[in-house]
């Protein structure tokens, strides 16, 4: 009784690997198990260079990875002015990759700071208590790092 419960257990584990690997006729073999690839995009510069160059760097990701990749752009220390209507030279283009599923996060210790008001900040914005413990927390997750900047 054990051991036919042990090869059932073991056939169950087994069969995605075992049946991904079996051809079906024309078809080709897919792996059901896409990765997700989760980028996690730190913005602390002020420079509008940098801002710029980001927005073709998540357009690329978007455009290689297409639905299977998740990208956060967390925004805190000086880097809050690409996400401030009066002073960011990017809005449209926020809102486009916003509309690609592209989360926007403000730090709300960096607007105290800053005296920079949720109404300041551009449409569509999550916000979170401290931007420097959301990226620990998404590193911790398995989240991939990456610094926007020069």
């Amino acid at each position: 009784m054990k051991k036919q419960l042990f090869r059932l257990l073991l056939a169950a584990l087994l069969m995605p690997f075992w049946a991904e690997a079996q051809p079906h006729g024309n078809l080709p073999v897919k792996n059901l198990f896409t990765p997700r690839h989760k980028v996690l995009i730190q913005v602390s510069t002020a420079d509008t260079l940098a801002h710029a160059a980001l927005m073709h760097q998540l357009s690329n990701l978007i455009q290689h990875w297409k639905d299977s990749v998740s990208i956060e752009v967390l925004v805190h220390g000086p880097g809050i002015e690409l996400m401030q209507r009066p002073k960011s030279t990017q809005q449209e283009a926020i809102r486009s990759l916003r509309q690609q599923q592209v989360r926007w996060v403000v730090c709300e210790f960096t607007m105290q700071q800053r005296k920079v008001k949720k109404e300041e900040i551009i449409e569509g914005a999550d916000f979170v208590p401290f931007g420097l413990v959301a990226l620990v927390t998404r590193q911790e997750e398995g989240w991939t790092y990456l610094k926007a900047g020069f």
